[in-house]
């Protein structure tokens, strides 16, 4: 009972505590940025100032998501001994990605800034591109939150400490599987963001291999978004070693795989996104290229992918 209390609260702090700090000083980095853009250029002030609370209002959305989760949590007291290892990993599902998030959203955000500098008439589309992209960052942070939920509703029917290791099992999944995602569309979104300021004839290219581009880097979160959902609503009606053992396996498997590819594609694509700014007349070569790349690395999340699933079946 004492151990669950801790838990519970223990819980309902990182959800909170470790995306605020994220955010905090992610948010810094976009402002401190932003000044320094203003310093170089005061007559784009107006447009710098748009794109910083633009980002930051995005950058707020894990902490937000943190906040959100944590009342939830405050609104349900727990008794059972089972209700610990959910709790936490509510907290890793909701904490893991709204870290790195917080953290890597700054990146994209600051890129636009500066891009703002050198072209201060095309504002609009910059913000356009650094919106897009720094969404797609933001997606594994609800992919979490959508998993904290099902683990929520879930806790009730929690009768047996195998269940509880499965409900753990599901948010670790999410919560480490989004970790490499967040990373490589960061490195993508940077790179996006500082291209349209150095060849504005390229946006219309840079947007379009944008979508295909950010899709392939978080295919991998999806997998573990998957795996997740298929541990959280696996039914165990009694204490089982093998099965414990079985479903922290499964998630860490999907999750670990997706870390590598997904930074490895992200930077693909932003080296790519950078020949196409440099030979926008290239395009089609270069985007077939990355493309195919891309796809192959993503193999490599699903092959951990394709051994969770044969670990979940063989339970």
């Amino acid at each position: 009972m004492i151990i669950s209390t801790i838990l519970y609260f223990s819980a309902i702090a990182i959800c909170v505590a470790i995306t605020s700090v994220a955010v905090g000083m992610g948010e810094s980095i976009i402002c401190a940025q932003a000044i320094k853009c203003i310093d170089i250029q005061p007559s784009a002030k107006n447009e710098i100032n748009k794109a910083m609370l633009l980002g930051v209002a995005i950058t707020e959305t894990a902490a937000i998501i943190g906040l959100v989760i944590a009342v939830i949590l405050f609104s349900k007291s727990y008794t059972s001994p089972y209700a610990g290892l959910p709790l936490i990993g509510i907290a890793l599902a909701i904490g893991l990605p709204g870290f790195t998030a917080g953290l890597m959203s700054a990146g994209p955000i600051a890129q636009a800034c500066k891009s703002i500098v050198r072209q201060p008439f095309f504002s609009n589309k910059i913000i356009n591109i650094m919106l897009i992209t720094a969404s797609f960052i933001q997606t594994p942070v609800i992919f979490g939150f959508i998993i904290s939920l099902f683990i929520f509703y879930n806790i009730d029917h929690c009768t047996n400490y195998t269940q509880a290791i499965g409900l753990f099992a599901s948010g670790l999944s999410i919560g480490i599987g989004s970790i490499g995602s967040i990373i490589g569309l960061s490195y993508y979104a940077q790179a996006a963001c500082a291209s349209v300021g150095y060849n504005r004839n390229a946006y219309f290219k840079i947007i379009t291999f944008t979508f295909i581009s950010q899709a392939l880097i978080e295919t991998p979160v999806i997998f573990a978004l998957i795996i997740s959902l298929l541990i959280v609503n696996t039914h165990i009606p009694q204490d089982n070693l093998v099965t414990a053992i079985a479903l922290i396996c499964a998630a860490l498997c999907a999750a670990i795989s997706n870390i590598a590819p997904s930074i490895s594609s992200g930077k693909s694509a932003a080296a790519a996104c950078q020949q196409i700014t440099l030979h926008p007349e290239q395009y089609s070569t270069i985007s077939k290229a990355s493309l195919v790349v891309q796809g192959m690395l993503d193999s490599f999340a699903i092959y951990g992918w394709a051994i969770s699933l044969f670990i979940l079946l063989k339970k």
